[in-house]
Order: C-alpha cells, then sequence, then structure tokens
C-alpha cells in the first residue's frame, strides 16, 4: 500500500514538473501574451513576450508580438513615457527585421508606429515621414496585397498633402480589400481637398455602406460600438453632425467603455454643435477610462472655456500639459 501511494506521488510530480516544463516554452508563453494582448492587458502582454524571448531570442515573431503590445501600450501614456514606449517599439520591429528581412508585417508595422508619431506632432518632422514610408514601401515590394500597409501609406501621404498619391494607396489597398472603410473614408478626404466633390461623395457613401455591413455583421458589443464610431466619423467629415451624434450614442451604448466614442462624441458635441456642456460630460466619460490622454483633457478645457467656467479650464489646461500637451 506504502508503495503504492510512493509511486502515485512520483506520477503526480513527474505531470506537475511536465506541466510547468510546457509553461515555460517560448510557444506557450507567446500565446499567454496574445491572450492577454485580447483581454487589453498589454503590459503584462509585454512581459509574457519578454519571457517567450528570453527562451527563444532569434524567433522574429516573438519580437514582432512585443513591438505591437509596446504599441498598443504607448496609447495609455503621455508626453515622455509615452515616447520611451513607442521606442521601444521600434526597436522590437527592427530586431525581428534583423532577424528576417523579408518580414513584411514587421516593415509594415514599422510605419504604423512612425505614422503614429508623425501625426502627434504639431510641425512635419520629415525625417519621421520618410521613414515610415520607406517602411511601408519595403513591406508593399514584399507582399503588394497587404491592404493594412497600402491604408498606413495613404494616409501618410494624405497628411502631406500628396493627394494623388494617397488615392493610389488607398485604391491598391480597395483592391485587396474592397470592404476597407478607412481606405474609402480617406479617398473621400483626398477627394474632397482636391475639389473632386462628387467623387468624395461617392467615397463617403461607400463608407457609410461598409459600415452599415459591419454594423449588421458585428458578433460583439465592442465590434458593434467600434462600427457605431466608424459611420459617426464619416457622418461628421460630411457635415451630417445630428446623424453623427445619434451613431456615436448607439456606440456607447454598445460599449460604455469605448474611449475613442466619448471623445469623438465630445468633439463633434462642442466644436461643431456648440454643445459644451454635453461635450463636457462625454470628455468626462473618456477621461474615466483613460485620465492619461493630453489631448482629451485639452479639449475639455475649451468645452469648458466656452461655458464661461474659467478657473474649471484652466485646471483641464494644466492637466494636459502635465501629461505633454504642446501649442
Amino acid at each position: 500500500m506504502k508503495a503504492r501511494f510512493v509511486i502515485a506521488l512520483l506520477a503526480v510530480a513527474t505531470l506537475c514538473a511536465s506541466a510547468i516544463a510546457q509553461e515555460n516554452t517560448a510557444e506557450d508563453w507567446y500565446k499567454k501574451g496574445l491572450e492577454l494582448s485580447k483581454k487589453g492587458s498589454h503590459e503584462e502582454a509585454v512581459r509574457a513576450y519578454d519571457k517567450a524571448i528570453e527562451i527563444d531570442p532569434q524567433n522574429a515573431t516573438l519580437w514582432l508580438a512585443k513591438g505591437q503590445g509596446l504599441r498598443s501600450m504607448a496609447y495609455g501614456f503621455s508626453g515622455q513615457e509615452r515616447t520611451t514606449i513607442e521606442e521601444a517599439a521600434i526597436k522590437a520591429y527592427d530586431k525581428a527585421i534583423k532577424i528576417d528581412p523579408n518580414y513584411s508585417d514587421a516593415w509594415g508595422s514599422k510605419g504604423y508606429i512612425l505614422l503614429q508619431i508623425a501625426s502627434r506632432n504639431k510641425t512635419v518632422n520629415m525625417d519621421v515621414c520618410n521613414e515610415s514610408l520607406y517602411s511601408f514601401d519595403k513591406a508593399l515590394e514584399l507582399n503588394p496585397k497587404d491592404a493594412n500597409a497600402w491604408q498606413g501609406r495613404g494616409t501618410l501621404l494624405l497628411g502631406l498633402n500628396r493627394f494623388e498619391e494617397a488615392i493610389e494607396s488607398y485604391d491598391r489597398a480597395l483592391e485587396s480589400e474592397p470592404s476597407y472603410i478607412g481606405a474609402s473614408q480617406g479617398k473621400a478626404q483626398a477627394f474632397e481637398a482636391l475639389g473632386r466633390k462628387n467623387e468624395s461623395a461617392e467615397a463617403y457613401d461607400s463608407s457609410l455602406e461598409t459600415a452599415d455591413r459591419e454594423i449588421e455583421a458585428a458578433n460583439s458589443p465592442e465590434n458593434l460600438s467600434q462600427a457605431w464610431v466608424s459611420k459617426g466619423i464619416v457622418l461628421q467629415e460630411q457635415g451630417r453632425n445630428e446623424d453623427a451624434v445619434k451613431a456615436l450614442d448607439n456606440a456607447t451604448d454598445a460599449d460604455p467603455k469605448n474611449e475613442m466614442a466619448w471623445k469623438v462624441k465630445g468633439y463633434v458635441l462642442s466644436v461643431t454643435l456648440k454643445r459644451h456642456s454635453e461635450a463636457v460630460e462625454a470628455y468626462d466619460k473618456a477621461l474615466q477610462i483613460n485620465s492619461n490622454d493630453p489631448l482629451t483633457w485639452q479639449r475639455k478645457g475649451d468645452a469648458l472655456k466656452a461655458l464661461g467656467r474659467n478657473s474649471e479650464a484652466d485646471a483641464a489646461y494644466d492637466k494636459a500639459k502635465e501629461l505633454g500637451y504642446q501649442e
């Protein structure tokens, strides 16, 4: 009896040891990181990817995953902290590219984070823009059907007022992915900037049709909310501001934790409709979700100032500057 008990204990110990060993493989840490990322736990996800990289440091996929985790994580920070995280993400992408120079996803992701950095600057940093464009071009050289890279390239060129080139990039994105709402939306903006109103209207209509299909197909509150945000943004860009607010109301009803929905709603209410009290409420909802966004604090300050609530506006402006907002 005693012998059988000892054997049973040894069997349990062996199973436990096997489970621990399995949990410590690079693949398991990688999968854990992906699960954490899906839950929005980006800092924990990055730590999991680091564990995987310790075990398998020459795995380009792990470095790409770390870069993606850092890029997502950066949105929750501001000022120098955000810059530091974004620089770490670029280093992770560069490491993936060094391991595998033909890794198109790593090139495209690097292009996006450089675009992200460039879009926050008040003045155009052509060095960053050129590096972003080079990264997108490299990704597309390796994978000409990469809709995300074409979309990023188009957005970069749109920001540089290179409208015809932007339209060409958006068209290539739509060739690969006809329902890419960001591409049809960007295309509409480029046509509008060129004064080609009929083509702009057609592109906006296409964006709205895509948004409606996404709303119908949404399989979760989060997806439904994001689809309504997309529709709201297109409606606002068309000048249909009351309709935009209704769409954004649907977005926040579907997912009250959708920070972007509250921020866009605040902007439409305050900047275009001059309904500043409602805008302050929307900005407050966004700040409950992420209190570290300097632009939301700045826009809340603008809405408070428009209401004559100057001391509160000054406090909001001070908070924006503390978090890194620059005029």
